[in-house]
Order: C-alpha cells, then structure tokens, then sequence
C-alpha cells in the first residue's frame, strides 16, 4: 500500500475538526481511536513531524509518537470504508 502509520498519544483526545483538518490537509487516515491514543494513516510522503506540528499548531499537547504498521484489520477497515458509497 505504501503507506505509513503512526500512533500518537495526547493528553487529552484529539477533537473531531481536528482529525478532519488532518484528513483534508495531509491525506491522512484514522485507523484506530481509544482515549487518548490515536493511529494515523499517511501516505509515503508525509513526514510524521509535520503531523506532530499540525497537532502541535491547533493546541494537541502530545505526549509520545511512535511508527506504527497498520494491522490486517485496520487495512481491510479503511478499503472496506472508501469502498462504500458517500
């Protein structure tokens, strides 16, 4: 897929226009959300500290990012989910 992934832990949740924001401008993907933790999807050629200042820049106070590989799950998820119609 080429894709990269990364889990990222917060203080506090990471807010619904901000992962929005996320989706519109860097191209990311959610691929799993629990409390404070987070896992992105991203193409290839998005850096992770330019999702670490994107956060940064809209008030997310992180407290560990960590490269993460997306699980069987979490692919067969997010095709499952582009494949539905809108």
């Amino acid at each position: 897929m080429g894709d990269g992934g990364v889990v990222i832990e917060t203080s506090t949740p990471i807010d619904a226009a901000t992962i929005t924001a996320l989706q519109q401008s860097l191209g990311i993907r959610v691929g799993d959300r629990k409390d404070n933790t987070v896992t992105l999807l991203f193409p290839g050629s998005t850096d992770i500290p330019d999702i670490v200042a994107f956060l940064a820049q809209r008030g997310a106070r992180i407290v560990q990012v960590r490269r993460g590989e997306a699980s069987m799950e979490q692919i067969y998820t997010e095709i499952m989910r582009q494949e539905q119609p809108q």
